[in-house]
């Protein structure tokens, strides 16, 4: 790091050993930023033995528990809101899932408003923004989704609208950024938007149903957090989406980046995605694998079109995103490691 960048105050990233946090702490460092990192626990070797190599201070912070706030943002003028239990399902989803976003919230405006923090730039979802575009136009940031069924959606939902709320009555700056499927190298676990790649890289991908949707790429986000926290004007919500693709042209990325892997070129019909919730059900409960389809999820995803428009993110953060095909590329490389 350069010694303006020591000189610099530090810039705080909750969950620094996230798929993005841990992007975007390299961002910030390779632009000269002294990087403060959290994580949820210290002891966590894999997850925090990469951050400190680079250069980054690491603290321990709980969403849910108050202590230790004031230490993280003390002397920061930044903050980037990462942090969040990235699950598809839980026992108790309330307590374990959407409860800690909120809690996890008001702790860090309570310490960023007494500690003189200027900016947060909180990454939330463009599941908040919406699923299911109108026919006749894209979905922009003046949408805002219905109540979803989805833990981790409904948990983003409350956050965003409490860290609005919250920033105001403070006069906290406030960014907050809703980037579609993000996926892309650099994670240290797969996250739930990463799966289809996961399964595309083990050689099967099982049908899919009718769907269209963006892919945006980590690096581009992680670009999209420094350019938020470095241009003064930049206020809001902010759409981020590369390429929009449907079930067809995605199976024809995948078919050519992947080409052991066996794909099925049917639709899978609508109306039994319940049945497969019941088998994901029983699978994950003999492997004790995750789950990755529940009823929630089918409930909110079904006939996903989640066409959006991303132009306010190009015309003031400058952004550029990268097309599908890199970055599908890339993720799987990263895969195959």
């Amino acid at each position: 790091m350069t010694t303006s960048g020591r000189a610099r105050p530090p810039v705080l990233v909750t969950g620094a050993n996230g798929h993005l946090g841990h992007v975007l702490c390299k961002t910030l460092l390779e632009a000269g930023y002294r990087v403060r990192g959290s994580v949820r626990n210290l002891g966590d070797a894999e997850g925090c033995r990469d951050l400190a190599s680079l250069g980054v201070e690491l603290c321990q912070l709980e969403l849910e528990n108050p202590e230790g706030w004031a230490e993280a943002v003390a002397g920061c003028e930044v903050v980037h809101a990462v942090a969040a239990p990235n699950l598809l399902h839980a026992k108790d989803p309330e307590r374990t899932i959407v409860r800690p976003m909120v809690l996890g919230t008001q702790h860090l405006v309570a310490a960023a408003a007494a500690a003189g923090v200027r900016r947060i730039v909180a990454t939330s979802t463009c599941a908040t923004i919406g699923l299911r575009a109108p026919i006749e136009r894209p979905l922009d940031e003046r949408d805002r989704a219905p109540e979803a069924n989805l833990p981790y959606l409904r948990g983003k939902q409350l956050a965003e609208h409490s860290l609005f709320k919250a920033c105001a009555a403070t006069g906290l700056e406030l960014v907050t950024l809703h980037p579609t499927a993000m996926i892309g190298p650099g994670f240290i676990r797969p996250t739930p938007s990463l799966a289809l790649f996961v399964s595309a890289n083990a050689g099967f991908l099982p049908p899919l149903p009718e769907l269209r949707f963006h892919l945006v790429d980590v690096r581009d986000v992680a670009i999209a957090h420094l350019e938020a926290m470095r241009r003064p004007p930049a206020r809001g919500r902010y759409i981020l989406a590369g390429e929009l693709l449907d079930r067809l042209r995605l199976l024809e990325l995948l078919t050519e980046l992947a080409p052991h892997c066996r794909t099925f070129r049917f639709a899978f019909p609508e109306h039994a995605l319940p049945t497969l919730c019941g088998v994901d059900r029983l699978v994950s409960a003999v492997t004790r694998r995750p789950r990755q389809l529940t009823l929630d999820a089918v409930r909110d995803l079904r006939g996903l079109d989640q066409r959006v428009d991303p132009t306010r993110a190009v015309r003031e953060l400058g952004l550029r995103f990268r097309a599908a095909r890199a970055s599908i590329a890339d993720t799987l490389t990263w895969l195959r490691r």
